[in-house]
């Protein structure tokens, strides 16, 4: 939870708050971390995930996507924002926030 918080503290709720419209996950392998990046790639927190560190499993990545991602994300929506990505749709994918922070929350507490 506090990897959640530490996000929203960084973007306070005043009007003269520029918008956020991206946060960016990164998950490493070695460490176990997983951090968060802005929209200007710049880094907002991190957290460790215990399960996480020093598994060198060759299909951690894919697991992580396999198992969170579903959590996180309507796979309908992602293949519409892919297909705009490649020129062959004209509507990109909307993401449910609601969905997200909870997915993510899911995972804190795991």
């Amino acid at each position: 939870m506090c990897f959640l918080k530490k996000i929203a503290q960084k973007f306070p709720t005043d009007e003269e708050t520029s918008i956020l419209t991206d946060v960016h996950l990164r998950v490493s392998q070695d460490s176990g971390e997983i951090l968060a990046f802005d929209d200007n790639d710049q880094e907002i927190t991190r957290c460790v995930v215990e399960q996480w560190i020093d598994n060198k499993d060759e299909d951690f990545y894919d697991e992580i996507f396999t198992e969170d991602a579903s959590r996180l994300f309507d796979f309908g929506q992602v293949q519409q924002e892919m297909r705009m990505l490649q020129g062959k749709g004209s509507q990109s994918g909307k993401i449910n926030t609601k969905k997200f922070f909870e997915g993510i929350l899911l995972k804190l507490e795991d």
